[in-house]
């Protein structure tokens, strides 16, 4: 008996990480159709992937109860990508003025000889 209630009480936990990752993942959506800066809306939606997967790795993963060395992995893994968050916000702020919204044109491009057959197509037809 004693089994089954501690089977339970095991589960438990698996429903109640399935249940917050279901609602972090609502919530990402619902971020994702409001009108926020891109910045903001790319900051809530990295934060909440980091929480996610925490919870994936402790749990499912069976890591919250890992020795010193996993969570020295785990920490190191989060700084670094916290660094590139932070290099990637201020890159963005970085582009000159008004460049965050590049449109960039297709450019045309030909060979020499593609312009001098033109030019003598144009020579003898003439």
């Amino acid at each position: 008996m004693s089994d089954q209630s501690h089977h339970s009480g095991g589960t438990k936990i698996y429903y109640q990480v399935f249940g917050a990752l279901l609602f972090l993942t609502i919530v990402t959506v619902l971020v994702g159709f409001m009108h926020v800066n891109i910045v903001l809306g790319v900051a809530v939606a990295l934060v909440i992937a980091t929480i996610k997967s925490s919870l994936v790795v402790s749990f499912f993963m069976h890591l919250i109860s890992e020795k010193k060395l996993i969570y020295q992995a785990m920490i190191t893994t989060m700084l670094l990508f916290v660094t590139m968050v932070i290099l990637f916000i201020v890159s963005y702020y970085d582009l000159p003025q008004g460049s965050h919204h590049i449109k960039v044109e297709p450019t045309q491009t030909s060979a020499p000889e593609h312009h001098a057959a033109e030019a003598e197509a144009g020579h003898h037809g003439s």
